[in-house]
């Protein structure tokens, strides 16, 4: 293993040959035994030399992949050692202070760990509802525990947290509508469902936090339409249960609040007009309380809709929103107390011919409340 001259120096001059020891000395002379020692010496050292090598020529010529995680991490932590040295030195210099590690056989064909994802977000859990028909999700809103509530509309029968809920409908007519709050772990909490005898959507759902501040748990707002008559808050296991609300136009506005465990307290429509009017909401949002309604006590004041309603006039409480019937359609923000009465409605837009057909016109996506300062303290954003 190593070079012939260099063995040949260490043992003595090049002339006396590969197997000659050392001239020996007058100590050496003296004492066989202790003669007979160091040549045993040199044979071990020889013997170290041997290993040490060959152990780099295995390590190198599988280009370090005996080297375990372990040894991975050490690299990473010795990889300042090599800086200031060219890339040939400190090579060599890691490969050393890599040999001085000792490998684990047990570990070193095991699979490195995944990396985390790119974005940093890791997976929780991820669960599934519906059916063999149209389903689909609208919105989701924390719950104040680490669960969520979501809203969505399904048809025929759909099976949500292991419960098939049926007669919903057909796939190109879909009726029924839904909150359904899931827990920290994504298994379901409670589903509550709103059935009629044509088309319901909650597009948009928000968390009533007055009740997470009070200690009472999380309550939630849902926003979206129903048309004809609709049961909020139906139950199959329970028929009569629920809040029923009957529409005037073709499809009405409306707001369902539920409490943290699924109950309807409450279901108020908006709207009207003619039947061939179409008024929704697509998006809600909760207000704390102000200033003036008693800011710090945890309450919230009032919640605040946005959407679409038709030509003609609509009714929102008691606040008479007029149209002329040739506005295709415009935008509306309504707000409701937090026992669901009317506050006040607003109606804005544009000049789109109602002739025009389609789905032409005005319409708002979201809002938020927002501190502007002036008046009570509070403000929305739409």
């Amino acid at each position: 293993v190593l070079p012939r001259a260099r063995l040949a120096a260490a043992r003595g001059s090049p002339g006396e040959g590969r197997d000659r020891d050392p001239p020996p000395g007058p100590e050496m002379a003296r004492c066989p035994a202790r003669r007979r020692g160091a040549r045993s010496l040199a044979r071990l050292l020889a013997l170290a030399c041997l290993a040490v090598h060959l152990q780099w020529f295995v390590v190198n010529a599988h280009g370090l992949s005996t080297v375990s995680s372990q040894q991975q991490q050490q690299q990473q932590h010795l990889e300042p050692l090599g800086s200031g040295l060219g890339p040939e030195a400190a090579a060599a210099r890691r490969s050393r202070l890599l040999l001085a590690a000792p490998i684990n056989s047990t570990n070193s064909t095991a699979p490195a760990p995944p990396p985390p994802p790119a974005d940093g977000v890791i997976t929780s859990w991820a669960t599934t509802g519906g059916g063999a028909s149209y389903d689909r999700l609208g919105s989701i809103a924390p719950d104040g525990a680490g669960g969520v509530v979501v809203s969505g509309t399904f048809s025929e029968t759909a099976t949500f947290g292991g419960v098939a809920h049926a007669g919903a409908g057909t796939d190109s007519d879909p009726k029924d509508t839904m909150l359904w709050r899931l827990d920290t772990n994504g298994s379901t909490a409670w589903f509550a469902r709103v059935r009629g005898a044509s088309k319901e959507a909650i597009h948009s759902v928000a968390q009533d936090r007055s009740a997470v501040a009070g200690g009472g748990g999380a309550g939630f707002v849902g926003a979206g339409f129903f048309s004809a008559m609709a049961t909020f808050g139906w139950d199959a296991a329970a028929p009569g249960t629920g809040l029923v609300l009957q529409s005037v136009a073709a499809w009405d506005a409306a707001l369902w609040k539920v409490s943290a465990d699924g109950t309807t307290q409450w279901a108020v429509r908006g709207g009207g007009g003619l039947g061939t009017d179409y008024n929704y909401l697509r998006a809600v949002t909760a207000a704390p309380a102000t200033a003036a309604a008693g800011a710090g006590t945890g309450e919230v004041a009032a919640f605040v809709a946005v959407g679409r309603i038709g030509t003609n006039t609509v009714t929102f409480g008691d606040v008479v929103l007029p149209g002329d019937g040739a506005t295709r359609r415009e935008i509306v923000m309504w707000k409701v107390s937090a026992a669901g009465t009317t506050q006040w409605a607003i109606r804005a837009g544009g000049v789109s011919s109602s002739s025009s057909g389609g789905s032409e016109g005005d319409l708002l996506f979201g809002v938020a409340w927002g501190r502007d300062g002036g008046g009570d303290g509070g403000g929305y954003t739409a």
